[in-house]
């Protein structure tokens, strides 16, 4: 189905100069006063203009320019159009996509906006001839594949969208829908009645009152006297069904209550609820519904506020049935909770500097694509990186190889550093094993999100050279080698062909590498790989791994619940081994 796929957003509030990749299916993550809103404002300009005041420019010396793509235009929708609409648009559609852009030059109304559309005719964007001024009738082919608009903003009374009718509203979505089959199955029974009541109350009605006909009367001797000649009558306009349905409104009733009341009289969250459950009861009846030629635009501020999390949940399943049967739907929000797994790597990580004014990050999808040929591997990184909800809310990102880290790392860092990752703006994201270590970092830097990791001291000799951190004869590792192979030969255990302990042994390969990192003959060649390391933005644990630092005794839960009511209770000093290399590296962790 056709939709809107591309947006480039120039000069329009805090949009300097903005491009964003849409789908069926958008949401917009990030801070308060990022722009967000700006960009759900844009995207309605670009469809449905409307007036601009000074304060929409973000240089009131240029033009605001507001390009979008639409693709999907296909034979089968293009055979569907009105005529007029077919021929305009098959003027300047190519490969199923036209381009089209607005464009204001000054504050001013609705009237001197300027639609442009691309000709594909001519190769060169920048030329004078790319872009035709309004050709007449694409405006309208445009309105035909966008027809609405529905805007549910976050600070706006949800009552102004369940209470009231209007063709962009909620409830006036919902009346529309109601009124086909009522039309259809009750359209005469229901025109009789409201023929029955204009000829009681028109002024040409055959079945006037006398009560009626008295007013006129007498109402007409007192106007004789100032104006002879001129009659006067009572006229209640009777409405035809579809003024009666515009009229429709939605009560509320508690309990046993028969009175029901104003949805304005309610608390903002049962307001919410009431909007957000129309919604999805909208969902409901257009699912499965192929609307090929009608395309609504769904843009939703902030879903989830005042919601519970259950009910956030209804609220993406019914916004994702809506993206699936004739709306595209693009959301704002502050929360993981309308996001799954299926919709990271497309989610929209929304930011804004001074100097860039609001901008898109490179999505998790397109930046994995970049970083890697293979599809196969491309399917794991997603899955490994989806599967944390906290990538779609982070400054920056410290990878971890397990859920040791990912459980302990938080509570020490609050302990010692006095506050929470969280208001340092650092996740912890657990990586699916350490081989993605080098392409996740390069990911996460194509994303524009600052990122570390947190690796075993094995990594230093299993990955570090493969992923180009370590060369192929650094005298450390070679070292480390020696003493490691003299290790596993005393306990009896196996070396593979690189040297390195193998499995099988009467040694695993984490108790090898402990031993390696408590022997002091070993120590300055560790020092030194694990200062190479951090130059890449690497951490290694060099005493194996992060439960010797700590001192745990195994990385089964109950150990780790031990290890936290012991912090808690006699402090980092009495529970924490290797106090200092702990200390060391939560600094490195802060230190972006």
């Amino acid at each position: 189905m056709h939709k809107l796929e591309e947006i480039h957003i120039s000069n329009f509030r805090s949009c300097i100069n903005t491009k964003l990749q849409l789908n069926d299916f958008t949401p917009i993550v990030g801070y308060n006063n990022a722009g967000k809103s700006n960009i759900l404002t844009a995207i309605k300009w670009l469809l449905k203009p409307f007036g601009l005041d000074k304060s929409d420019f973000y240089n009131s010396d240029k033009s605001v320019v507001i390009a979008g793509k639409i693709s999907g235009i296909d034979d089968d929708l293009l055979s569907e159009l009105d005529s007029r609409h077919r021929t305009r648009i098959e003027l300047f559609c190519k490969s199923g996509v036209i381009q089209i852009r607005r464009i204001l030059d000054e504050p001013s109304s609705a009237v001197k906006v300027r639609l442009e559309i691309r000709d594909p005719a001519v190769d060169d964007e920048l030329s004078d001839e790319a872009w035709v001024i309004n050709p007449t009738g694409i405006n309208q082919a445009i309105s035909a594949l966008f027809p609405e608009i529905i805007e549910i903003n976050a600070m706006e009374d949800a009552a102004e969208d369940v209470a009231k009718f209007k063709t962009t509203t909620t409830i006036g979505k919902l009346i529309a829908e109601v009124m086909k089959p009522v039309q259809e199955l009750h359209g005469q029974s229901i025109s009789d009645v409201l023929s029955e009541l204009s000829d009681k109350l028109d002024a040409s009605g055959r079945d006037r009152p006398p009560e009626v006909e008295e007013f006129d009367e007498k109402a007409n001797d007192v106007l004789a006297d100032f104006f002879p000649g001129i009659n006067i009558k009572l006229h209640v306009p009777t409405p035809d069904i579809s003024q009666l349905f515009k009229t429709g409104t939605i009560r509320v009733y508690e309990g046993d209550c028969d009175e029901g009341r104003d949805i304005s009289s309610l608390g903002h969250g049962a307001q919410r609820s009431i909007q957000m459950a129309l919604v999805r009861y909208l969902a409901e009846r257009k699912f499965g519904i192929d609307e090929r030629v009608s395309r609504c635009l769904l843009l939703v501020e902030e879903p989830e506020l005042f919601l519970h999390p259950q009910a956030i949940e209804r609220v993406r399943v019914a916004l994702k049935q809506l993206s699936k049967s004739g709306y595209q739907v693009i959301f704002s929000t502050h929360s993981p909770l309308p996001i799954t797994s299926e919709d990271i790597p497309r989610t929209l990580l929304i930011r804004k500097t001074a100097e860039r004014g609001t901008y898109a990050r490179e999505t998790l999808e397109s930046a994995v694509r970049a970083a890697i040929a293979d599809a196969p591997s491309q399917a794991r990184v997603i899955f490994s990186l989806s599967n944390s909800s906290q990538l779609l809310f982070s400054d920056k990102v410290v990878l971890v190889e397990g859920k040791t880290e990912r459980v302990l790392i938080p509570s020490i860092f609050e302990v010692v550093r006095d506050k929470t990752l969280g208001l340092a703006h650092i996740s912890l994201i657990e990586q699916g094993g350490v081989c993605n270590t080098r392409k996740t970092l390069e990911i996460l830097s194509a994303m524009n999100i600052p990122a570390k990791a947190i690796v075993d001291l094995d990594f230093a000799f299993r990955n570090a050279e493969r992923d180009g951190f370590l060369s192929s004869d650094d005298e450390d590792i070679k070292s480390c080698k020696v003493i490691l192979a003299e290790i596993v030969n005393k306990a009896g255990g196996i070396l593979d062909g690189r040297g390195l302990p193998e499995r099988g042994g009467s040694i695993t390969s984490a108790e090898a590498f402990a031993l390696l990192g408590d022997k002091t003959e070993a120590k300055e060649f560790i020092d030194n790989i694990h200062k190479k390391l951090r130059d890449h933005n690497i951490w290694i644990w060099k005493q194996g791994d992060i439960d010797n630092h700590l001192g745990l005794d195994g990385k089964d839960e109950a150990n780790m619940a031990d290890f936290l009511e012991t912090l808690k209770q006699d402090g980092f000093n009495e529970t924490v081994r290797d106090k200092d290399g702990v200390r060391e590296f939560l600094e490195w962790v802060e230190q972006f």
